[in-house]
């Protein structure tokens, strides 16, 4: 749970810095977060987290709600 967690801080820290660069500047650090050997097999999920955060963008209440139906 810690290692989804840093690596959603990393991701999101590095869009609130850097735009355009996110990507170039987040997947290093948590591939090298994923090699720490107390995860073991788990640190494959640390990059693959924090590529999803950055690829997914952001949502609003509006992408979230469901559609209201039709009164006619």
């Amino acid at each position: 749970m810690a290692l989804i967690t840093s690596s959603t801080l990393i991701a999101a820290a590095a869009v609130s810095t850097t735009h355009s660069t996110a990507i170039a500047l987040a997947l290093p650090l948590t591939a090298l977060l994923g090699n720490y050997a107390r995860f073991s097999n788990q640190g494959l999920y640390a990059s693959s987290t924090a590529l999803f955060v950055l690829t997914y963008g952001t949502c609003s209440a509006t992408d979230i709600r469901p559609p209201y139906p039709d009164p006619h």
